[in-house]
């Protein structure tokens, strides 16, 4: 019984001790954003265009692999819209599910992200106060994309 009370003790110290390491994470800038891309030679869109109907987008940017992937970013009006923004696509890649697939959910302070597979394909939405960088790429292109969003800090 006193091993377990002491296992206990010492997961509890160790969980403790990760928690407080969680502080808020940094959200990058859209020139943050374009640099990092143009490193790892993507073309960068400016599709702000495509949501001309939703004025709380500031501003959306794609950068695309020359094999077809892609990331796009973007900056809303305040954390309340990337929250609204972040939870509809969550929605949507859910609606999505069909047959095997797997899902992972992260909601610390200033950040949340959500990863899919399913049907052949890697979903990712992540915010960070107000921005969002959403992902719907083949999962053959997983590897490539998960190395550009570690870099990105989402």
């Amino acid at each position: 019984m006193k091993k377990k009370t002491i296992l206990f003790s010492i997961i509890c110290f160790i969980a403790l001790i990760a928690l407080t390491g969680c502080g808020n994470k940094k959200a990058i800038t859209l020139e943050e954003f374009k640099s990092e891309a143009q490193k790892e030679n993507l073309t960068i869109s400016d599709t702000i265009s495509q949501f001309k109907n939703y004025s709380q987008i500031k501003s959306a940017t794609a950068a695309k692999s020359s094999d077809g992937w892609q990331v796009e970013f973007y900056v809303l009006d305040s954390n309340d819209s990337a929250i609204s923004m972040f939870n509809t696509n969550k929605e949507i890649f859910e609606n999505s599910k069909n047959g095997l697939s797997s899902n992972s959910s992260i909601s610390l302070n200033n950040y949340e992200s959500y990863v899919l597979k399913t049907n052949g394909y890697y979903k990712s939405v992540s915010r960070i106060d107000n921005t969002l960088v959403f992902v719907n790429v083949l999962e053959k292109h997983e590897d490539n994309v998960k190395d550009f969003l570690k870099k990105l800090g989402y």
